[in-house]
């Protein structure tokens, strides 16, 4: 072989995307000794990825060596990829990541969590604890597309992702902005929503206006076995509490 003798290798986790170039040592061992030269440090550069600088195991040769030559975090990689080619990121108190995970058997709480608040923090305890369900099935979800908002930008992600996390909580983002795409993601599951989130999931306005597809999304939540589980709410405009028969009996009239 005319040129270099080298290798490149990109291991990804949950954490991080490390990429290493390794160079050998030219005309110093056979194509099979080579080989297992390389195969025997790729496996042992994946378990060591976490202790500093890499270095070579075996019969080294002065010109053999390894270099990282990048550390991009998961989010980084994979942020560009949500609702192309993956679903959602799910974000880990201890700092990792899970990418392209459909939830089973878990409970969902949309919004901004601009700022994640008591009012999130003790809606999420209710559910656990009526529904005997562990802190690990509880899921903060944020969409990046805010179906009223627009797109909310990386670096105002990152700090709300950060403040769940800090309180002990899993944290996910999507681009799922309606509940009916959200069902993407879940099965067996649950949804929890305030009563004017509710009210606004009922509201043909969000289906092109189309009552039609109005009751074709919402089947989704049938065909997934998810249900909603729907907390009152203070109205703003009035001050009374809103609850979901009283939304249900408004939509029965104007029906």
């Amino acid at each position: 072989k005319k040129g270099n003798h080298r290798a490149y290798l990109s291991i990804i986790d949950s954490k991080n995307i490390l990429t290493y170039h390794i160079h050998l040592d030219k005309e110093k061992r056979s194509r099979e000794e080579e080989d297992i030269f390389l195969s025997e440090n790729v496996l042992n550069t994946v378990m060591n990825r976490d202790r500093g600088e890499p270095t070579l195991i075996g019969k080294t040769f002065p010109d053999d060596k390894i270099t990282r030559l990048e550390t991009t975090d998961t989010y980084s990689y994979f942020f560009p990829m949500l609702n192309q080619d993956i679903r959602n990121i799910i974000f880990l108190p201890n700092g990792e990541q899970l990418v392209d995970i459909v939830l089973e058997n878990c409970a969902v709480l949309p919004g901004s969590f601009n700022p994640i608040h008591k009012g999130h923090i003790g809606l999420a305890h209710k559910v656990m604890n009526d529904l005997s369900l562990k802190s690990d099935q509880i899921i903060f979800e944020l969409s990046v597309l805010n179906a009223d908002k627009g797109v909310i930008s990386e670096e105002e992600i990152q700090k709300r992702i950060k403040e769940i996390n800090s309180l002990g909580h899993i944290a996910m983002i999507s681009m799922k902005p309606l509940y009916c795409l959200k069902n993407s993601f879940l099965r067996n599951g649950y949804f929890i929503l305030g009563a004017d989130t509710y009210q606004r999931l009922i509201n043909v306005k969000y289906y092109k206006n189309s009552r039609d597809q109005m009751l074709a999304d919402l089947l989704g939540f049938v065909n997934h076995n998810n249900k909603l589980l729907v907390a009152p709410r203070l109205d703003p405009i009035n001050g009374n509490l809103l609850k979901l028969e009283e939304i249900g009996r408004a939509s029965c009239r104007e029906r």
